[in-house]
């Protein structure tokens, strides 16, 4: 079976495949666990990188870095204040934006969402998430849909499957789906990164390094 909790601090690195329309990336993920912490580090084939905090054991996002060919973003959350600024071919857009006491910010549905996957007696999750090809956050609900068979490229126990959407009127634009393992492992999305019109991205694990691991 296909499983990524058995990763250490040291070997815990994963890759997925991203297909969009004709173009195909690859993301590659390191986390580096620390007793109260655990870093995200993330590169793409198009030189994109990221780079996030997360506190343990709630897995919500601390601070966060990105940057690319066109912008640099930087963003931290202070108490209930999450502050945020973007450098986007010259141009500096900064806000803050207030957020719910009990509405954590979640900006890797990849690593953040393990705890709500592994709890059977919740179906439903809120939290925010930055959209940083529109910098703005926005607040998102996501829900179990049941368990499922995994891809015929794996074996083993069944994945969780879940949507997503936004918490106001712009739900109708947005919908996706993802897929984890019942332990919390991601493992599968697809859905549009953009607006009305935007090609669907899909995307699924191509290879990782496991060893031991607490996280």
């Amino acid at each position: 079976m296909l499983s990524l909790s058995a990763l250490s601090a040291e070997d815990y690195v994963v890759v997925y495949k991203h297909v969009t329309g004709k173009e195909v990336v690859e993301t590659t993920w390191t986390i580096i666990e620390k007793k109260n912490t655990v870093t995200v580090y993330m590169k793409d084939t198009l030189g994109a990188y990221k780079e996030l905090l997360l506190d343990k054991p709630g897995l919500e996002t601390r601070t966060m870095f990105y940057r690319d060919s066109e912008r640099e973003i930087r963003a931290e959350k202070k108490g209930l204040v999450l502050e945020y600024t973007s450098k986007h071919n010259g141009r500096v857009t900064s806000f803050k934006r207030d957020l719910e006491p009990e509405v954590p910010w979640i900006q890797t549905i990849e690593w953040g969402c393990r705890n709500f996957i592994r709890d059977s007696k919740r179906d439903k999750f809120y939290f925010y998430r930055l959209i940083e090809v529109h910098d703005e956050i926005y607040k998102v609900v996501m829900m179990k849909e049941g368990l499922v068979k995994p891809d015929s490229s794996s074996s083993g126990g069944n994945w969780v499957k879940v949507r997503m959407t936004l918490d106001d009127w712009r739900s109708i634009f947005y919908t996706a789906y993802a897929w984890y393992s019942e332990s919390g492992d991601y493992m599968k999305y697809r859905g549009a990164n953009g607006p009305p019109g935007t090609p669907e991205t899909l995307v699924s694990v191509l290879k990782f390094k496991t060893s031991d691991s607490r996280f």
